[in-house]
């Protein structure tokens, strides 16, 4: 399994906790956490990353706002939005092109580990 970094954004900490658990632990990526994209941009301007995994909503900026940040700042970034899909379909138009994947929310931890291994391994 290959070895990765991935910034785990979303405000859930209940979510990033057991993302962080289930990607480090068992898979053996490093995983930073970050509660909103004005911390994620901040470890984006300090560090390299394979993957971003982020909540689309989020109070002060959005994972669509952080998309589009990523998109100018890493183009070849790996991301990955995690939303309610019905919800937040119409926000994802304008991000599609940039997104590498999307998991609706709630999503199952085999889903999201299936959609990182099959990202990190290409």
């Amino acid at each position: 399994m290959p070895e990765a970094n991935i910034l785990l954004v979303d405000d859930d900490v209940d979510i990033r906790h057991i993302v962080h658990r289930v990607l480090s632990d068992n898979h053996r990526y490093t995983v930073t956490t970050c509660k909103n994209a004005s911390e994620a941009l901040e470890y984006l301007d300090k560090h390299c990353y394979d993957l971003v995994i982020s909540d689309i909503r989020m109070p002060g900026m959005d994972g669509i706002g952080l998309v589009q940040e990523i998109s100018q700042r890493c183009p070849d970034l790996a991301i990955i939005l995690i939303g309610a899909y019905q919800e937040d379909m119409p926000d994802l138009e304008s991000v599609r092109q940039v997104v590498t994947g999307f998991l609706p929310k709630p999503f199952d931890i085999d889903e999201l580990l299936e959609i990182v291994n099959q990202i990190l391994t290409k």
